[in-house]
């Protein structure tokens, strides 16, 4: 704030006049000494006696100094509001400080750049500072009109050249992908002040250049000033690899890994080692960058595959060119994994080799007979398969994985519509949070899916880094998860405090998969010792007479994945969540989830609204992150005001007994999803489409004659399955259709073949001859396997003229320890 800043006068006695201009000004000069707390006290304080523009002009700037950005904007826009007329004239008297100004500064915290845009230029109507430029081409910046940034950053040169201007046009065009250009801003940068960041942007622009001899050499003078930088020994060790310096490639990433765990670090280690032909070091580095919690990049999976080649591990080398291929399609992925299947039974090899030759055929065919018989012989194919009960369900997966590289997507529900809340709405939210807890104290735990709670600005969250489930007992972890809430522990008292747990979501994504086929154990028994571990600490908590609300995971993992599709690990996260729901309901432990909102329940896909990248949710002050934030809290708050009956007997810390999990379902009905149809001559049926069961349908198999039928459908998440029932209508009941369903089973570790994996269901038929209605049902209850499972279902029919078939329903059994 400046001195100039006017006080209005009104018609107020001297007195009370007095007393508020005493107030103004001492709230003034405490800005200037940065007490901004107390300024915004005395401001308020001077309000009670009369409005003033230019104490809410204060106010504006005093919050935006304690980063309350969203309080700022409000209290600047009250300043127009009041008496535009005036604050119009007083800006030319007084222009440093403008409320328009500080609107779109606080915009653009808020990271609303198109609405602070308009509020910049707004301002520079008014007068021309170089913070408001700065501001303006951050916002062009963060809506991605990097050119129009560049104008803005030229017109600042007029006002003051700064080795900080030439670099933001230098990333500038670095994000419009002119390296060049790029390489002379931050040349003119280094003239005007010679620093290791300029140094390493030369270096970086050079390396796209592919000049690796002088992007070495500018690498260099970055280290030699900032040896703590890790990103200038990766651009050193990158220069180093593409000059085949492998040598000094390891030795500088190594160095660069010192510094940080990062990705692609490994990921270049790894290729530094494989050249150098350590090719068991190469796998170590390969497998470390696959495993870095947010990387969803192809290129290690690539290499990995390579390595194992090498290695004759053509298993595993398949295993990870799948998952490569899962993340982009690229058509070297497709040959190598043909090759990995040629290498490791030609039987195999052969068979799948068939059934994408048929397809190939069935895409290219212009005549509709000649599909029908390309589509049959493919049927044939598993046909005499199913015959011999005997398949390799790998090649259905695979054939799946390169067929179907484009599957449909269902949106949900746009919850964001008529979905405006106001600053009054939050704010009540949160008093009401404080008052049913009962708590002086809440704290936002876990990973950072947490953050969800950023919105209420009395909360305190607290990110237990790469948080998991699985380790959240564990005083080793890498995450330092446990060492935090230790320390919780020893500065909250339990009987003012309140936790809410965010974790899951990693665990889903990461540990649940990779440890089910390690273990060759089915993935909800990897998921009931995820739960044991977590309600263990959870008991230890509540032990110590904390108030716990669980914030169960809201989806299975982003829209990326390094091993399976999405659709698998929300389904996961399904059966994660009842279970947490079930215990916590037999501890008297509130558990909440908008698994329901962020996931189609249907196609399983995620609902990107609400996603603001690949992993992560919105937060507020998106608007999403609010209406997020808004569910999540009136769910909690009703729980909360619930009475719990507590079961004392399953109540046991984590020093005792441990966890007794219970039975979350036993006979589920029809799972309702999405299954892929990989092969079918159903009239009403499409090949390479999805089919949702547990739903009617009118005209399936209006046209069916004398022949037999088959019916080949991939789910989109492995189980063991209780009974496929099929829906037929008939004009003429009667109990002539044959239907036999079989169970194409698989260890949970993919690779481990078992004979005879195909088994057939124990049909049985129930006739309604008031609804005209027959349903077959193969049952499948004597089929429980710990290491087993089924994703793959093969129909044949039978006797169908005259029937319709309605409706197809799949349902699964509970895998018992």
């Amino acid at each position: 704030m400046t001195d100039s800043i006017s006080i209005s006068n009104g018609n107020i006695s001297n007195n009370r006049e007095q007393e508020r201009t005493e107030l103004v000004r001492k709230g003034f000069d405490k800005f200037k000494s940065d007490d901004f707390l107390t300024c915004i006290k005395l401001l308020k304080e001077s309000l009670l006696i009369k409005e003033d523009w230019n104490v809410y002009l204060g106010l504006g700037w005093s919050y935006f100094k304690l980063s309350d950005f969203a309080e700022a904007k409000k209290k600047f826009e009250a300043s127009i509001k009041l008496n535009p007329e005036k604050f119009e004239t007083s800006i030319k008297l007084n222009p440093e400080y403008n409320a328009y100004q500080g609107i779109g500064f606080s915009l653009v915290e808020l990271e609303l750049f198109e609405d602070a845009i308009d509020a910049l230029n707004r301002s520079l109507n008014y007068n021309i500072t170089i913070d408001t430029y700065r501001y303006l081409a951050k916002a062009y910046c963060g809506s991605k009109r990097y050119e129009e940034a560049i104008e803005i950053f030229n017109s600042s040169l007029c006002l003051e050249k700064s080795a900080d201007l030439y670099s933001r046009i230098g990333y500038c065009w670095t994000q419009l992908g002119d390296s060049q250009k790029a390489l002379e801003a931050y040349k003119n940068s280094i003239e005007i002040e010679p620093s290791w960041k300029a140094h390493k942007n030369i270096g970086t622009q050079l390396f796209r250049l592919k000049n690796h001899k002088l992007a070495i050499e500018e690498f260099k003078k970055s280290i030699e000033l900032n040896n703590k930088d890790w990103d200038s020994y990766q651009g050193l060790a990158w220069s180093h690899l593409n000059l085949g310096d492998y040598k000094s490639a390891s030795i500088a990433f190594k160095n660069s890994l010192n510094l940080k765990q990062d990705w692609s670090c490994h990921y270049g280690l790894g290729c530094s080692l494989y050249e150098e032909g350590e090719l068991m070091k190469a796998e170590k580095e390969l497998i470390k960058s696959i495993n870095i919690v947010d990387h969803h990049k192809v290129d290690p999976f690539y290499l990995l595959g390579k390595v194992y080649m090498e290695q004759k591990n053509y298993v595993a080398a398949l295993t990870s060119f799948m998952s490569g291929w899962n993340i982009e399609k690229r058509k070297n992925l497709s040959e190598l994994m043909l090759n990995c299947m040629s290498l490791l039974s030609k039987d195999d090899f052969n068979f799948l080799n068939m059934l994408l030759q048929s397809t190939k055929k069935y895409y290219v065919a212009s005549d509709a007979n000649k599909s029908r018989f390309h589509m049959n012989s493919i049927l044939d194919l598993i046909s005499e398969k199913v015959e011999n009960r005997t398949i390799n369900p790998f090649i259905l997966k695979l054939y799946s994985t390169i067929v179907n590289d484009k599957r449909e997507t269902l949106t949900s529900t746009d919850f964001l519509q008529d979905q405006e809340l106001s600053n009054n709405e939050i704010a009540d939210l949160e008093k009401d949070f404080f008052r049913k807890t009962k708590s002086k104290n809440i704290i936002s735990f876990g990973d950072c899916h947490s953050r969800i709670f950023n919105g209420f600005k009395s909360i305190n969250n607290i990110i237990g880094g790469a948080a998991t489930a699985y380790n959240i007992n564990k005083g080793d972890s890498s995450s330092g998860a446990y060492e935090s809430l230790v320390k919780i522990t020893k500065q909250y008292k339990p009987n003012e405090t309140t936790i809410i747990f965010t974790m899951g979501e990693i665990d889903l994504r990461m540990h649940v998969n990779k440890q089910s086929k390690r273990q060759n154990r089915h993935p909800e028994m990897i998921i009931d010792d995820i739960v044991k571990n977590y309600i263990n600490c959870i008991d230890w908590l509540v032990s110590k007479g904390f108030n716990i609300i669980i914030n169960a995971p809201h989806c299975g993992g982003g829209a990326w994945q390094t091993c399976i599709r999405i659709e698998e690990r929300n389904n996961y996260c399904s059966y994660l969540n009842r279970m947490l729901f079930a215990i916590c309901s037999s501890r008297g432990i509130k558990c909440v989830s908008f698994n329901d909102i962020v996931v189609n329940s249907i196609s399983r896909q995620n609902n990107t609204s609400f996603f603001q990248d690949v992993y992560h949710l919105r937060y507020a002050p998106e608007q999403a992150g609010l209406f997020l934030l808004k569910v999540i809290t009136k769910r909690i708050l009703k729980e909360v005001s619930k009475e719990h009956a507590i079961h004392k007997e399953n109540n046991k810390s984590s020093s005792g007994l441990g966890v007794k999990l219970p039975e979350i379902y036993k006979n589920e009905e029809d799972i309702r999803c999405l299954v892929n149809i990989i092969g079918t001559d159903i009239p009403g049926l499409t090949t390479l489409d999805s089919l949702e069961t547990g739903s009617k349908y009118k005209s399936i198999g209006d046209k069916f004659d004398d022949k037999d039928y088959s019916l080949l459908l991939e789910l989109p998440f492995a189980i063991l399955p209780e009974m496929v029932s099929l829906y037929f209508s008939q004009d003429h009941i009667c109990q002539e259709i044959v239907s036999i369903c079989y169970a194409i089973y698989e260890c949970c570790d993919d690779h481990i073949l078992t004979p005879n994996n195909i088994i057939p269901g124990e049909t049985s038929f129930i006739t309604s001859h008031k609804e005209k209605m027959i349903i077959t049902r193969s049952n499948f209850r004597h089929c429980k396997f710990q290491d087993l499972q089924s994703r793959f279902i093969f129909i044949t029919l039978k006797n169908l003229k005259g029937a319709n078939l309605n409706k197809i329903g799949i349902s699964r059994m509970k895998y018992d320890e």
